[in-house]
């Protein structure tokens, strides 16, 4: 990827690369990939995967949290992870 495509991107005279470039410059940049994701206003696949798999109630709890304040959100979050039995992975 060269640097006249990257620059492109950014003065958006070029649409965001696909998720695995995102990824790949995330990768070399040792950046957060979902940071870039959302900076490319692309949803990762497997974050699409979810919703699509369970649509009504995943639109459903996206819209009840989306006013929520940052803090909040976090904490269903973590929530979430202790109940999966997840530990605090990439946050």
């Amino acid at each position: 990827m060269s640097a006249t495509y990257l620059s492109q991107v950014e003065r958006e005279e070029l649409t965001p690369p696909v998720e695995s470039k995102i990824r790949a410059i995330a990768e070399h940049l040792n950046a957060d990939a979902d940071v870039l994701m959302e900076r490319a206003g692309r949803v990762p696949s497997d974050v699409d995967a979810i919703i699509r798999g369970n649509h009504r109630e995943m639109i459903a709890l996206l819209r009840a949290v989306s006013a929520l304040p940052y803090a909040e959100v976090a904490k269903l979050r973590r929530r979430a992870e202790r109940l999966n039995g997840l530990a605090d992975v990439n946050r």
